[in-house]
């Protein structure tokens, strides 16, 4: 399969010696794609914990999806697994093999690096799968050619869009296809996200028939940029509706399909009888906050059992069980309005993302670490 190769320098180190080399791999290119129809995921954030495994099934779904609709492109915008690095064997192999299985001689998957893919941005952790037929995986933006006569602008993460953009040419291209938050963008638990202007593409001139991201989870259109959003739930807590769209690249006209996967909610009752299927279904993983008041805490250990029981007659996948005392939020509400009673103006409201924000930019805190300050803060909530 024909290699682009990009002049930069890079640095290995390997078994104890290393090497600088003259050139840095930066995706290899498709051969004839005659298909108009093309499969866009993202945020798949693969695991090796057994509760994660169903999110394997993506890669048979969308194998059959495009048989389905003749499609010969899959597009993966990013965060192929949910840690950066230092992976298990088996969770190698296991992805190594998938998209061994999907990529044929009919479909080509495409996978750019998203922040979750590397530590170092030079040596993204799967790039070699670069090296398998018909899988293409870019570190670096790259113009591809689809369908014979599209141009596909491929836009990797990266922490400084404006120096390593400003060379591209954003207003020749039919589709771009990036990893990056644009500022607003709604987060699983509802906070706004910073990021880079939502008409950026727009001042640089772009013309063409779609700009489609990864990165956030949430499917929405911001701006300039349609989120595709994940094809199931990532996170405890999350609510949005999964999808994976369906793109014509003749019309740029999309559809919308469902991967069938579990749920992750976080529920919050009084007692066990309060769980029920009304918005969930047997095979669903939930988190249960039960909020009892102060004179209810000696039935905690009964309460546990009835909830673990619930849970297991339903059909649902407790992932935790947590106690909530009511008289803590009853008791800050109270302090709350004993500042005002004393005339002490009360904390702008502000969330725990903004506040987060706000350190991070005051303490220079350093990209990859903010990245995982922000994540930890999203499985909390």
């Amino acid at each position: 399969m024909g290699i682009r190769w990009k002049l930069s320098s890079s640095h290995y180190t390997h078994s104890g010696f290393s090497q600088t080399v003259s050139s840095s791999y930066s995706g290899s290119q498709p051969g004839s794609i005659m298909s108009p129809m093309a499969l866009i995921t993202s945020d798949l954030h693969f695991t090796h914990k057994p509760e994660d495994a169903y999110r394997f099934g993506i890669f048979d779904w969308l194998f059959d999806q495009a048989q389905k609709h003749k499609v010969e492109s899959i597009y993966i915008l990013g965060d192929i697994t949910d840690a950066k690095d230092k992976h298990p064997a088996s969770l190698v192999n296991n992805i190594v093999l998938r998209f061994d299985q999907l990529a044929s001689s009919t479909i080509h998957v495409f996978i750019l690096k998203g922040n979750h893919d590397y530590v170092d941005a030079d040596l993204p952790y799967f790039e070699f799968l670069d090296k398998w037929n018909n899988v293409h995986f870019y570190k670096d933006p790259v113009t591809v050619g689809s369908y014979g006569r599209f141009s596909v602008l491929m836009l990797p993460h990266t922490n400084n869009p404006y120096y390593l953009w400003a060379s591209e040419e954003i207003d020749k291209a039919d589709y771009v296809f990036l990893h990056q938050t644009v500022d607003g963008s709604l987060a699983s638990n509802g906070h706004a996200l910073p990021g880079m202007p939502r008409n950026y593409f727009k001042r640089r001139g772009f013309r063409g028939s779609g700009i489609f991201s990864g990165d956030v989870h949430v499917p929405q259109v911001m701006g300039d940029v349609t989120y595709v959003g994940s094809p199931y739930h990532v996170h405890y807590g999350d609510s949005f509706v999964p999808r994976v769209l369906l793109l014509d690249m003749d019309t740029g006209e999309t559809s919308n399909l469902s991967f069938p996967a579990p749920q992750r909610r976080t529920i919050n009752v009084n007692d066990a009888d309060e769980i029920n299927l009304a918005s969930l279904r047997a095979g669903d993983y939930v988190k249960v906050r039960v909020w009892l008041d102060r004179h209810e805490l000696v039935d905690w250990e009964r309460k546990k059992r009835e909830v673990v029981e619930r849970c297991k007659m339903l059909g649902l996948n407790l992932g935790g069980l947590e106690l909530k005392k009511k008289d803590d939020s009853e008791g800050a509400s109270s302090k709350a309005t004993d500042r005002a009673a004393a005339g002490v103006e009360p904390l702008l409201a502000v969330s725990p993302g903004q506040v987060f924000d706000r350190f991070a930019e005051r303490e220079k805190v350093d990209p990859y670490t903010t990245d995982v300050g922000k994540e930890l803060l999203q499985d909390e909530d």
